[in-house]
């Protein structure tokens, strides 16, 4: 089992801390592209903005144990891409054990394949600047 040591630097508190808010904010917009002016019922009673920051979490553990927050691991670009797709396939199998075993933690129909997708694209390309920003 991997031991829940982490070297804590301004730099990876400040990828984790970003990566953590720009999932939540694509759970947001994968709703609203979803779901229009319904969005704002499901994020106003704090409900959905609990279960995008349960998604964060989830995923961040997973990227965690994929070891994507090891910095040196960043400069091989395919070895990145790689661990994230792992590790967002382990969020997503996760997450589905969680939504059979507790269903009102559904996000919604379609929401989460759209924030998964874009999930993807977002934690890659997010990845990619901040390894170039530190050039």
């Amino acid at each position: 089992m991997k031991a829940l040591y982490v070297s804590l630097t301004a730099r990876s508190f400040a990828l984790f801390a970003t990566e953590g808010l720009l999932i939540v904010g694509t759970v947001w917009l994968a709703a609203w592209l979803r779901l229009g002016s319904g969005v704002s019922t499901m994020f106003s009673g704090g409900t959905g903005l609990f279960k995008a920051a349960l998604i964060a979490v989830v995923c961040q553990a997973c990227l965690y144990y994929a070891d994507m927050y090891d910095l040196r691991r960043m400069s091989d670009r395919r070895e990145l891409f790689v661990g994230i797709v792992r590790a967002l396939a382990a969020t997503s199998f996760l997450l589905a054990l969680m939504y059979y075993w507790f269903p009102a933690l559904v996000i919604g129909r379609g929401v989460f394949v759209i924030a998964a997708l874009m999930v993807i694209a977002l934690v890659v390309s997010w990845r990619l600047a901040f390894d170039w920003v530190d050039e």
